[in-house]
């Protein structure tokens, strides 16, 4: 499952990098950005984003890309 999501993933972001659009590319930029070690290690980072993926609620469909975003992830780090 957490493949075939990579894999879905990986071409929607090619489309939509594709589209040139400054204020996505900003927000990818952004994105990358807050992921980087700081004040707070990736992994802290990563681990928060996991944690709130899983108890903030939304709905249900969302809930469960949302972890398996995060747990692929924080597998990989």
């Amino acid at each position: 499952m957490i493949k075939e999501f990579n894999e879905y993933r990986t071409r929607m972001n090619e489309k939509i990098l594709a589209a040139d659009n400054l204020n996505i590319k900003r927000l990818y930029n952004l994105d990358t950005n807050t992921y980087k070690d700081g004040v707070l290690s990736v992994k802290t980072k990563e681990m928060l984003g996991l944690i709130s993926s899983m108890v903030l609620p939304c709905v249900p469909m969302d809930r469960d890309v949302s972890v398996i975003i995060w747990v692929s992830v924080t597998k990989k780090n």
